[in-house]
Order: C-alpha cells, then structure tokens, then sequence
C-alpha cells in the first residue's frame, strides 16, 4: 500500500468527498488529542502512552488502513482515492506530533517522509511543529456510533469463524434481526468492507434457524451465520463433543479437590481461590460448547 507519487490535497478540497471511516477517524484523532493533552498536562505519561498505543494500532492500522485499502487503488473513483489520501496524511502528521514527545527519533524520521498538502506550510522539523489541537468540528457522535456497530459485528464474525474452524477462503452469509434503528441499512452499505474484514458475502434481515452460529452485539442486534455446507458440521461436532468430555473430566477433578474438606480447611487462601475460579471457568466452557452444539443440531 502506498500513497502514490501524485500531491496531496488540502483538507477543504476533499471534505465534501470524506468517506464514513474517514470522519471516524478523523473524530478519533480529536478524542487522541485531547486525552493525549491532558495526560501530558497532568504527567500521566503511561495514560498517554497506552491511549496512543490503542489509537495508532487499534485504530488508525488495524481498522482505517484496512478500510482505505482498496481505495488508494489506482483503479478507484478519483474523488474517493484523493480523500482517502488527505485524511491518511492528515491522520498520520497528528498522530506522530502526539507521539512525539514519547518516540521522537523515529516519529520525526517518520514526518519528515511524510507527504504534504498542497498550499500548506510545512514546519523545518517535527520538533518545532506546532501541538495539534483538537478540531471540534471533527467530532461526530453519531459517526462513531454507526462504526463501532460495524466493528463489533466484524469482530463477532471473525470469532465465529475461527470457533467453528471456517476456512480463510469460504465465504458466510449472515441474517441480522433487531439493533438500532438504520442498522442494518449502514452495514448493508458496506458490503464490500465486510467481505474484505469478514468474508461475509450475504447480509440479509431475518431470524436465522438450522445448523448455524448466534451472536448479540452490544447495540442489541442479533446475528445468524449459516454454517450448513460451509464446515463439516459432523466432524465439528464430534470435535466439540471430544472437548467437552475432555474439559468435564479436569472439571471433575477441580471438584474433587474442593470437595474435599481437609484440603479445603489447610490449603493456603489464594490455592482454593484459584481453585474456585478455575471451576467456575471451566463449567464457563463447558456450558458454551453445549450452546455450540445446539446449534450444529445435537
């Protein structure tokens, strides 16, 4: 991936173009820049540290540069690429003024590589460059709301998947019920993101029933994702049936021990702690992998 040879265009000159990941994250980085203030502010260096550390990774590589992907493409709409590619500079140039009091070799190296956009001053140096402020006209409730809706279905997804051994390859189709009012429309809208995050190749409306995996997303919607003829639901089955058996017996053996009274009364606190907690985890498991069944049709 890379930004091209051509120049980068102003922020003004792009916004009516923005896409909705790019005033996500653009409302990201006013939230980063502000915290990261007013952490340095109150010397919480470790504050600031961990939240830019979630922002720059979390964020910016894991979710925005794998959305804008297919955008910088050369073969995409003008209009769209040129505003993936301003958002990107503007983007990365806050976000290595924020870290730099932290990682300033590298950030400055990074900066002074960076594009710049067309009409504007750029500073000798990164070290004299002016602290980014907050943009408040960056902010968007309702923006960020609508993505983490999206985020949250592409991380359930991804989670059932690998649960369910679903190959990289094969595509799932999936049948969304309930969530807030618009949601299905917006998810709808960005077909092309989740088969990319998700390899999702269906979204419909609906209340799924057979062989198939259930969700619930923090916004309340439900999800169905179909698994007949996706994975081999009898070699899964006798899997999670193997595991099952195999977690019940450690389960009985915790038991056991906490059953017994003398091991109870002259272990040390924190041993039948541990204990307790570990029984409680594994019944956790074992209850899951029945829901799992369930729904394989046991």
């Amino acid at each position: 991936m890379s930004l091209g040879e051509d120049s980068i265009q102003s922020r003004e000159s792009v916004e009516a173009n923005l896409a909705e990941e790019d005033r996500w994250i653009l409302s990201r980085l006013a939230n980063a820049t502000e915290q990261t203030t007013q952490g340095l502010e109150r010397f919480r260096l470790h504050e600031v540290a961990d939240g830019l550390y979630h922002f720059f990774w979390g964020e910016v590589c894991d979710w925005y540069l794998e959305l804008v992907k297919s955008r910088l493409n050369t073969d995409s709409a003008v209009s769209s690429r040129e505003a993936a590619r301003t958002t990107l500079v503007t983007v990365l140039d806050g976000a290595l003024r924020l870290l730099h009091p932290i990682v300033p070799f590298v950030t400055a190296e990074l900066w002074s590589q960076l594009p710049w956009p067309d009409g504007a001053e750029r500073p000798e140096d990164l070290i004299i460059a002016s602290w980014p402020k907050a943009d408040e006209k960056d902010r968007c409730a309702s923006t960020e709301e609508a993505m983490a809706g999206f985020q949250s279905l592409v991380t359930e997804v991804r989670r059932v998947r690998k649960e369910y051994g679903v190959g990289e390859g094969k595509r799932v189709s999936l049948l969304v019920n309930g969530g807030p009012e618009g949601f299905l429309a917006s998810i709808s809208a960005r077909t092309a993101a989740l088969e990319q995050l998700a390899r999702i190749d269906r979204i419909e409306s609906g209340v799924g029933s057979g062989v198939g995996a259930n969700a619930v997303l923090p916004n309340g919607a439900e999800l169905f994702i179909p698994l007949e003829g996706v994975i081999d639901v009898e070699r899964e089955r006798g899997r999670m049936e193997g595991e099952i058996a195999r977690l019940a017996g450690v389960l009985s053996g915790v038991e056991k021990r906490l059953a017994n009274e003398k091991f109870v009364a002259n272990a040390p606190e924190e041993v039948v702690g541990t204990a307790r907690e570990n029984a409680a985890q594994l019944r956790d498991q074992v209850e899951k992998l029945r829901e799992k069944l369930v729904g394989l049709g046991e």
